[in-house]
């Protein structure tokens, strides 16, 4: 298992990973997001990491600076800057494995030494899959939002 930060050549691939999720319990994505734009924002930012097993990427995480996202009442001014972890997703057939968090920690620590000082998520009350993932990773509860036209638990922590 390799981690490592995507490429532009994979952004179909990755595309199709997201989509391939589309509609498991928890899931907020639908048709229309994640797109090709977030992809390739994600690249451009150099922000989107995979995680590849035996030459297929079998998750994907993103890291990246959320200008309009940080301004948020709920997070704590100390821990910017600070990278918004958004879209994880792993492979259906690869899930239970712990890889959403071994993508997560991967991100954490290449933002770390990018000089970031805080990760940020939004998760949906549903999403326990989504949850349990981020639980081990000592982030804290920071508040709720509305936004995206929906309502989200908000959590953060120092890297």
């Amino acid at each position: 298992m390799r981690f490592r930060q995507a490429r532009p050549e994979e952004a179909a691939e990755i595309l199709a990973l997201y989509k391939s999720l589309l509609g498991q319990e928890g899931v907020t994505w639908n048709e229309e997001y994640p797109d090709a734009g977030c992809v390739a924002e994600d690249l451009r930012q150099k922000g989107l990491f995979v995680l590849e097993e035996e030459g297929r990427i079998v998750a994907a995480v993103s890291a990246v600076r959320d200008e309009e996202m940080e301004r948020e009442a709920v997070w704590d001014a100390a821990l910017s800057p600070a990278v918004m972890l958004e879209r994880v997703g792993v492979r259906a057939e690869a899930q239970g494995r712990g890889l959403a968090r071994r993508a997560i920690e991967g991100a954490m620590r290449e933002m770390k030494a990018r000089g970031f000082r805080g990760a940020r998520y939004l998760v949906g009350p549903n999403n326990l899959r989504a949850q349990a993932a981020y639980r081990p990773l000592a982030f804290r509860f920071a508040g709720e939002i509305a936004a995206y036209g929906e309502n989200w638990l908000c959590f953060e922590r120092e890297i």
